[in-house]
């Protein structure tokens, strides 16, 4: 958790970015912000999804520190082609078919470690899809 807050604070930082910059980019609260950037507390994968899009960098250099999925402008954008059929059956906005992707590319990266990894089904994305709607309604 503290690497994580320490990458958050690094790029904030590099940014010219105060702790209220980051909580309106992000939409959370300044004390959450404040916490996860100590190693406080460990934010819900969509919050940390809402705080690499802040920054500009890639969901898993900020969950990781790996530097091969940092934000690349000129990198076309990919969602993942579960989700983007899931997306596609249920009407999700692009924002959103975005977001859900990018969650689960991070999370099949993390249980990878370098391999291909498992591969989402239809419930888990439609589950993350909820949870992103909950979020989104806060």
């Amino acid at each position: 958790m503290k690497e994580i807050g320490a990458r958050i604070r690094k790029r904030r930082l590099e940014l010219s970015m105060t702790q209220d910059d980051l909580r309106n980019a992000a939409g959370l609260s300044k004390s959450f912000v404040s916490e996860v950037e100590a190693g406080e507390t460990q934010a819900s994968g969509l919050n940390y999804l809402k705080i690499s899009q802040a920054l500009k960098v890639g969901l898993q250099w900020l969950l990781t520190g790996d530097t091969h999925e940092s934000t690349d402008a000129h990198r076309p954008t990919q969602i993942n082609p579960v989700v983007a059929r899931v997306a596609d059956e249920h009407g999700w906005s692009y924002r959103k078919a975005k977001m859900i992707s990018d969650a689960v590319d991070a999370v099949v990266a993390r249980r990878s470690k370098g391999n291909v990894g498992p591969q989402p089904d239809d419930t888990w994305v439609v589950r993350l899809g909820d949870l992103f709607d909950e979020q989104d309604a806060k």
